[in-house]
């Protein structure tokens, strides 16, 4: 009895020693991608944050593997970072009223058409997208830099994804307000869906640059501002006609150039 306890005990110290290892080596590699260093009081406690990283990843793309998420996550730049500290930096203005970005000067939405959409489309396409840009805690899209002069804004009838899908398909790309969670954070692949994710509460602004149907689920194709490393090459996909997922279709507006 006390040789198969010892057995057992000396197996589960190989097992936590290798797994030390594993995290180990993830780390090290972790900071030369992200060019990360650390004082000697401070490297500690990224490392505890970054562990438990892992682990959330790890457990939640165990799930995608059984078809039982529709997304995947992956390790990225802020894995270093708290949930409060990265509140701090990439939603310094807390939650998004409606329509702080734009003037007072805005109108309705004109009539758009009645035809049948393709049931894909991406802006990307036709060349009206730029390259994604790292703006981390300026998560506002200025549309209004450069040579391009904006005589007004037009709001989008608020929580109406099919009249979103117009928008986007007859005008071009559309920033919106999203409720993005530590779960949008760490997003890295297939269609993000969560059932804790607010439609009212929203904190973070992108831009929708297309839509299109993978795996019988609709998603709306989304630009970040947190530079390609992010996610799919700095887009994501996002669950389109399921209750207005992260309030996509709550706070709408496009340029009249």
């Amino acid at each position: 009895m006390k040789v198969f306890l010892l057995l057992n005990i000396i197996t589960i110290v190989t097992i936590a020693q290798h797994l030390n290892s594993q995290y180990d080596e993830i780390w090290k590699q972790w900071k030369l991608k992200y060019n990360k260093t650390y004082s000697i009081n401070d490297e500690m406690k990224r490392k505890i944050i970054f562990m438990k990283y892992v682990t959330k990843i790890h457990q939640h793309n165990l799930l995608y593997d059984l078809g039982l998420k529709s997304y995947t996550m992956g390790l990225n730049q802020f894995c270093d970072m708290d949930w409060n500290e990265l509140k701090t930096i990439l939603f310094p203005n807390g939650f998004i009223n409606h329509h702080p970005l734009w003037n007072d000067n805005n109108e309705e939405l004109p009539l758009l058409s009645h035809k049948s959409l393709p049931l894909k489309w991406d802006w990307r396409d036709y060349g009206l997208v730029t390259s994604v840009k790292d703006q981390e805690s300026s998560c506002h899209f200025h549309l209004s830099k450069g040579i391009i002069k904006i005589k007004k804004f037009i709001d989008l009838p608020t929580k109406n994804e099919k009249i979103l899908q117009k928008a986007v398909y007859h005008y071009g790309p559309i920033s919106v307000a999203i409720d993005a969670s530590i779960d949008f954070v760490l997003y890295k692949s297939g269609i993000f869906e969560s059932k804790y994710c607010s439609s009212s509460l929203l904190n973070h602004a992108v831009l929708v640059v297309g839509y299109g149907t993978e795996h019988n689920k609709d998603y709306w194709l989304i630009k970040n501002s947190w530079g390609d490393k992010w996610g799919m090459n700095g887009y994501i996909k996002l669950r389109r006609n399921k209750h207005n997922m992260c309030g996509i279709a709550t706070n709408a507006s496009f340029p009249i150039l």
